[in-house]
């Protein structure tokens, strides 16, 4: 009996420690690879004004060709926040979107970015984004968990 109570106190733990971590974003391509599924995250802005903060140099030049959308912001570690960028663009094999994260500093510098889903014909890209910033990345079904270091680089976890 010892030894069915420890195998149900470990079933609870690992129960409960799964959902300690929930879900934040979850973005995956279409069936059709033509539109990405961004889950609960809906408020894309056309960027003017202020949210040209947002963008690089060569971001604002790429902009005849390239439709850039500023998300929400996800959250904040250390000195960083991450906000999501939604991009569209054409490129020789069709028209591509992708969904790229981006961290900033409290100057509003860019900091770094990280592409978490796109459409694409021959690659499957999806990730997700956990509560704790922590974030999984599928490329083709090969999984890449991130996180973001002091410096607001995203950092591969080995």
């Amino acid at each position: 009996m010892k030894i069915n109570i420890q195998l149900l106190i470990l079933f609870t733990l690992m129960i409960t420690g799964c959902s300690t971590n929930p879900v934040m974003l979850d973005v995956k391509p279409t069936e059709d690879m033509t539109k990405l599924k961004t889950g609960n995250l809906t408020d894309f802005e056309i960027i003017k004004n202020d949210d040209i903060k947002y963008l690089t140099p060569t971001e604002i030049f790429n902009s005849i060709s390239v439709s850039y959308r500023i998300g929400e912001t996800l959250g904040f570690k250390n000195d960083f926040y991450i906000k999501t960028m939604l991009k569209n663009f054409t490129t020789k094999d069709g028209y591509r979107t992708e969904l790229v994260l981006r961290s900033y500093d409290s100057k509003d510098k860019l900091s770094d970015q990280l592409v978490l889903a796109r459409t694409d014909n021959d690659t499957i890209f999806s990730g997700k984004v956990f509560k704790d910033l922590t974030i999984q990345k599928m490329v083709n079904d090969v999984e890449t968990n991130y996180t973001i270091d002091s410096k607001g680089k995203f950092q591969i976890i080995k």
